[in-house]
């Protein structure tokens, strides 16, 4: 029984050192020299402070910045976030809670800082992302961003009676495939996909979302919502609360 505990035990810590070193070296492309800064909100602190404790190990300039997140001020926070990060050559954002304004990312992007976003703390379920063949992986995200940039209408539908158009004829589609390059200053972990921005006012149809859990300041959520659009405007509500 101790003998299969003790190997377990082993066996997860072979696993967290892989997923670590695989997110220190191949997503976000650390080197030796790097003032690296980690920030992490409350849900991230445990999974934040092993991997700080990993980058120590080959990266001195590695640093812990624990934040409570942007609270009300959400502007002042931004601001005061992006003074911190410009002292960094590489900074990772580890939690839904934190964010930054556009204007404070390009800020960042100019004084080269590389930024990257961490949205996942499961262990098990981010080891099997970024154990993936990432050459393939981000092969197809690349393929995926080209079809966006080429395509002119986005259709959503779904077996329950959604269908969305949306036109994305003058939007260009950008790859995450969840690692930072030279040529790419900003990343979301883990990736392994593609996004594209529709045009404003363009979106037409209904949208039906089932199962959806609790929402913000509504609570628990019984029943299909049907939300119905016109010209990109919320024109309908029906079903539930």
């Amino acid at each position: 029984m101790k003998t299969s505990r003790s190997q377990t035990n082993r066996s997860q810590r072979l696993r967290k050192n892989r997923l670590f070193r695989t997110l220190l070296k191949q997503c976000l492309n650390l080197k030796t020299n790097h003032r690296f800064f980690i920030v992490t909100d409350t849900e991230f602190q445990s999974f934040s402070e092993e991997l700080w404790q990993r980058a120590r190990e080959f990266v001195p300039g590695s640093f812990l910045i624990k934040a409570a997140g942007n609270g009300k001020d959400r502007r002042h926070f931004s601001a005061s976030l992006r003074e911190i990060l410009s002292a960094a050559d590489v900074a990772l954002l580890a939690g839904n809670s934190l964010s930054l304004t556009p204007g404070e990312l390009n800020k960042l992007e100019q004084q080269g800082v590389k930024l990257a976003r961490l949205n996942c703390s499961d262990f098990e379920l981010l080891g099997r992302v970024v154990a993936a063949d990432y050459e393939k992986m981000n092969k197809l995200s690349r393929r995926l961003a080209d079809v966006f940039s080429i395509g002119r209408q986005l259709e959503i539908t779904h077996s329950n009676g959604s269908r969305l158009t949306m036109r994305i004829d003058s939007s260009k589609g950008v790859a995450e495939d969840g690692c930072l390059a030279k040529e790419k200053p900003l990343a979301t972990i883990p990736g392994g996909m593609a996004n594209v921005r529709p045009r404003a006012k363009s979106a037409s149809g209904a949208l039906i979302l089932e199962e959806i859990g609790v929402v913000s300041g509504i609570g628990l959520i019984r029943e299909p919502v049907r939300l119905f659009f016109k010209e990109g405007q919320l024109s309908r509500i029906e079903g539930s609360q």
